[in-house]
């Protein structure tokens, strides 16, 4: 494997593992930043002043959807070429360098934090 596959395949991983925390935080931040949420005067964020809250969702809402759907798409894509390399390249790395148990903790700890993610997105749909 030549250096420059090295190289793209290492941003790639990257790319992946951060696609992951930003589908985490944006639902993080769409269930408890209160994206649509009810202000302290009983009006949605969105809703004209003195009018009823809009069943829309606000701009914030959608903003955090699109970039969470965004990062799904990196996560998909960026995971296909992770997959098909991962025993040659990445665990093969780790096992020869005594960092076998680091990935796999990494790995188990990135699974975590996407299902923070999902949890926090179905909560946040639930909320609206």
């Amino acid at each position: 494997m030549g250096p420059l596959i090295k190289i793209l395949l290492t941003a790639n991983d990257l790319i992946h593992d951060l696609s992951v925390l930003i589908y985490s935080g944006t639902g993080l931040m769409a269930w408890a930043g209160g994206a649509g949420a009810k202000r302290t005067d009983g009006q949605a964020d969105d809703s004209p002043a003195g009018g009823p809250p809009s069943s829309k969702k606000s701009p914030k809402k959608r903003m955090l959807s699109v970039l969470a759907r965004f990062s799904l798409v990196l996560f998909v894509l960026a995971g296909m070429p992770r997959m098909l390399t991962y025993h040659s390249f990445e665990w093969r790395s780790a096992v020869n360098s005594g960092q076998a148990g680091t990935l796999l903790l990494k790995l188990v700890i990135l699974s975590f934090i996407a299902g923070i993610g999902t949890y926090a997105w179905l909560r946040a749909g639930r909320k609206n």
